[in-house]
């Protein structure tokens, strides 16, 4: 349980990550699932 309040989520998708901060301390960081990669292809 988060002890700390929490004023601003981050989630850096490259790095599949979600942070809950407290002003610029870290307080929480989660792996996350970003679903299937799409591909679209050009219609000729």
């Amino acid at each position: 349980m988060l002890t700390s309040p929490i004023d601003n989520i981050l989630v850096e998708k490259a790095k599949r990550q979600m942070h809950l901060r407290n002003g610029d301390s870290i307080v929480k960081t989660y792996r996350i699932s970003l679903g299937k990669v799409l591909v679209f292809k050009a219609v000729p």
